[in-house]
């Protein structure tokens, strides 16, 4: 089941749905601007290179705490959900994830310096 969501995750990364067309009162449908209004192109230059940075990052852990990172820091679940989902106690996943912080800070500390 874990595979599987992984998969569909990966489908989807990065994908937006903008509605072409919105229903008013009357049920007639009014243009909406496809244009989505935000960054210009240098902040979304940035944003996009920082995102395959930490991407980037994120591959180069163990898949174990590769795992438990991205669960508690992208899912945003609890410590007690991801050892349900992980079948592990909480104190390995306390551990795992401490350990998987610690590698990301030093990797972000070893790629910063090689800029």
């Amino acid at each position: 089941m874990r595979n599987t969501a992984y998969a569909s995750r990966k489908i989807n990364h990065g994908m937006t749905q903008v509605p072409l067309a919105e229903e008013t009162d009357d049920d007639t449908p009014s243009g909406v601007e496809i244009v989505e209004p935000g960054d210009d192109p240098e902040m979304a230059l940035i944003k996009k290179t920082e995102r395959r940075h930490v991407d980037r990052l994120l591959k180069s852990l163990p898949v174990d705490l590769r795992e438990i990172i991205i669960l508690r820091e992208l899912e945003e679940l609890s410590y007690k959900e991801i050892a349900q989902i992980t079948e592990t106690p909480i104190g390995t996943v306390m551990s795992r994830l401490w350990r998987a912080r610690r590698m990301l800070a030093a990797s972000a500390k070893v790629d910063g310096s090689a800029r």
